[in-house]
């Protein structure tokens, strides 16, 4: 009933109360350690600035020397964590559901809710910022012309949580012989988007569900759902959700401002089952 409502009508004639406890999966990805990168580059420019503010200005001028030596090596570190991070990304997505169904000859009814979340982590390297890193490794005089504050590489944190509050309702009729099912599940759905838009030097992975980059929206959408049994072993189904598209737009954080789309999704599926076993495939449309 969590993917499509007219499986409720499938119940049988001695079943009370059902219900699915909560489901729950994810699915995480991060072959770069994009987010521990992105975390270290605040420490690498922490230690540039240090090596700065504590070293006798006339040494940057002197070739060999401790101080010269020092923001040499802290400028190329910084510019070595950019260009390791150029058109990198990282994604999460994690889901849950929970259902209470309750048969009925008439009209069966099931409460849902559920929700899934999605998260990405990607950076904008401008090649300005490393060029100029570069320049200060080569010639740390340099150091005296490069604000820190200046640099415009970005790192962009996005996540959107989407969850459904809904009363599925699912009858069966018999079309020449073949019981055919039809469901529909008129929901609530609550939406949170975060758009976590900072200079990369300042980027904390944990800050991106920080309500002050979040927006909020509540609307309505439908689920909805077919299924026939053929014989005894054999049922094939179609479900749609979220039958009406939906565009939602983030919060603008330093002039950007990004659209979560939620959209249709049809799904046809068959199965082949016994009292013992159950095998099904499905794909979407």
């Amino acid at each position: 009933v969590l993917i499509n409502p007219a499986l409720l009508a499938k119940s049988k004639p001695d079943d009370n109360v059902t219900v699915i406890l909560p489901t729950i999966g994810a699915q995480i990805s991060d072959k770069d350690n994009l987010r521990d990168k992105i975390d270290d580059i605040s420490d690498d420019v922490n230690n540039y600035r240090h090596s700065l503010d504590n070293i006798n200005l006339f040494d940057l001028f002197v070739p060999g020397s401790a101080g010269y030596r020092q923001v040499s090596s802290a400028a190329g570190d910084l510019a070595d964590q950019l260009s390791s991070l150029q058109g990198k990304t990282a994604s999460a997505k994690a889901g849950a559901g929970l259902a209470v169904s309750i048969p009925n000859e008439t009209l069966d009814v099931a409460f849902v809710a559920k929700a899934n979340a999605r998260a990405r982590v990607s950076s904008y390297i401008d090649q300005g910022d490393i060029d100029l890193l570069r320049g200060v490794e080569a010639v740390p005089s340099s150091a005296l012309a490069v604000n820190p504050q200046n640099l415009k590489s970005k790192g962009y944190g996005r996540a959107a949580i989407v969850s459904d509050y809904g009363v599925a309702i699912a009858r069966q009729f018999d079309f020449g012989g073949v019981p055919v099912s039809f469901g529909v599940t008129p929901k609530l759905q609550k939406t949170w988007l975060y758009n976590y838009t900072v200079s990369i030097y300042n980027f904390s992975s944990d800050d991106i569900n920080s309500s002050r980059y979040r927006n909020d929206d509540t609307g309505f959408n439908v689920d909805a759902g077919m299924a026939a049994d053929f014989g005894d072993n054999w049922t094939v189904g179609l479900s749609g959700q979220n039958l009406f598209s939906r565009d939602i737009d983030t919060k603008e954080v330093d002039g950007v401002r990004d659209t979560y789309q939620i959209r249709p999704l049809v799904t046809a599926g068959v199965a082949w089952h016994t009292d013992m076993l159950t095998l099904s495939a499905d794909g979407d449309l």
